[in-house]
């Protein structure tokens, strides 16, 4: 009879710390080669289940734990293993300031351990012409109920592996050539070189930071194991007159980034209503 001394949160804090210790020994070597898949093989729930002496729901269940914080994944057929892509940091600020919109992410994609910027693919690029979703309340507001929109998505890859999913949408009446629109490289400075040669230079953006569950395409595109998070940015970028010239939806990988905002202070006193 299974011996119910351990709880799967016992195993779970067990296994925690050995997969931690796996991460941490690779990641403090630099370009050290990933383990061999051999090396990132959980034991099966039958192995736990004879380890400890518990049911197959208790040793399914410490199994859960970690592939729900992003420490483990799944695979059918083969079984559970380490996750060993490092963290990505994004720089909210860099973005803003520096406009490499054809590269979206070179600027924001820093690795979290020794702080250096990770080379960025854009893969998938897709372009068209729409008008704003119906459901999409928000950007109807923002840009109007029959506003034509040029549409620019792209999926962002690191080290081969699908990161963030990115929507770009642009008033198409803004400009006079669409065709470079279109095009996944829209020429020096990206869109939004494009948008001040044509008077609508983006002078501030907001960005709004959503943690939801993924839909199944997002969870498809970005090879998301079952339970993973996403965090969704939406960036309303507007130029010098207020109004909303780029809105940008960026849906990624919440298990694998760091969201890193810099709060400047001003040394004039502040003011509280």
């Amino acid at each position: 009879m299974p011996d119910t001394q351990h709880t799967y949160q016992d195993i779970a804090s067990t296994l925690r710390v050995h997969v931690n210790t796996i991460r941490s020994n690779w990641l403090s070597r630099e370009n050290a080669t990933a383990p061999s898949r051999k090396d990132l093989r959980m034991p099966s729930e039958n192995e736990l289940m004879a380890q400890y002496g518990v049911a197959r729901n208790t040793a399914r269940q410490a199994l859960d734990v970690l592939v729900a914080e992003g420490l483990l994944e799944r695979v059918r057929g083969s079984g559970t293993y380490i996750r060993m892509l490092r963290r990505i940091t994004r720089r909210g600020q860099t973005r803003l300031a520096v406009d490499r919109e054809r590269m979206f992410l070179d600027s924001d994609a820093w690795d979290e351990d020794d702080d250096k910027a990770r080379p960025v693919e854009a893969t998938n690029f897709k372009s068209w012409v729409d008008t704003p979703p119906v459901t999409d309340r928000w950007l109807r507001r923002l840009m109007g109920d029959e506003e034509r929109l040029v549409v620019r998505q792209r999926v962002h890859q690191i080290d081969g592996v699908p990161v963030q999913i990115a929507t770009t949408r642009l008033p198409a009446r803004l400009f006079h050539n669409l065709n470079d629109l279109l095009e996944y490289n829209t020429g020096p400075t990206g869109v939004w070189g494009r948008l001040a040669e044509e008077g609508h230079a983006v002078q501030e953006a907001d960005e709004y930071v959503y943690a939801r569950m993924p839909t199944a395409d997002e969870s498809k595109m970005l090879r998301l194991p079952a339970g993973t998070p996403v965090f969704e940015i939406r960036r309303v970028a507007r130029d010098g007159r207020g109004n909303a010239v780029d809105v940008t939806d960026m849906v990624m990988n919440a298990a694998l980034y760091r969201l890193h905002y810099r709060v400047r202070g001003s040394l004039e006193a502040p003011v509280f209503a």
